[in-house]
């Protein structure tokens, strides 16, 4: 196999073997920001171009987990694009409660953040919100999808349009890690 740009592996933490999901021999573009479903049956990971010249468009992508078993099929069982982005899509991503859908980050730094939520079985996707400065997420078991929004910590509920201010922080959220109930 050609030396690799960018790849994601899967690394067992009991005896540290790796086994590679997902791998790029073009210095173009290369894997980022993988999530695993809540019923532990697909990682979905985005495809971003290194740089301006690139000709490639980011995208959504996933892996089904049972490829493990045979981890030479992997690179093989890559589905996707799944989705491409509006403009371009921006790490982290959160899978629904049920692994239907990936609430995803649309945007440039021209562009603010555009909520998407998309339908990994349909291949659709639908705006919940725009002109959002946000970067972490986590989907919550009971529906919400909690993010953090300038200096606050807000939830929506993808159902509805409004959003529920959480919490006030002082300055300016560069990032976030938040843990879901």
């Amino acid at each position: 196999m050609a030396s690799c740009f960018a790849s994601i592996y899967v690394i067992s933490m009991n005896d540290g073997s790796k086994t590679l999901l997902a791998a790029s021999d073009d210095s173009y573009y290369f894997f980022a920001w993988p999530v695993w479903s809540p019923d532990g049956k697909w990682i979905s990971y985005i495809n971003v171009p290194s740089g301006i010249t690139s000709t490639f468009e980011d995208s959504l992508y996933m892996t089904a987990t049972g490829c493990l078993e045979k981890p030479q099929t992997c690179p093989g069982e890559m589905k996707g694009p799944v989705s491409r982005p509006k403009y371009a899509f921006r790490g982290p991503m959160a899978w629904s409660p049920d692994s239907s859908f990936l609430a995803v980050f649309d945007g440039t730094h021209v562009v603010k953040n555009i909520l998407q939520v998309v339908n990994i079985r349909g291949n659709s996707r639908r705006t919940l919100m725009d002109d959002l400065s946000a970067s972490g997420m986590v989907w919550l078991s009971g529906g919400q999808i909690v993010f953090d929004q300038d200096e606050h910590i807000v939830k929506v509920d993808p159902g509805q349009d409004d959003m529920t201010v959480l919490a006030n922080l002082d300055g300016v959220v560069i990032g976030a890690v938040l843990i879901g109930q």
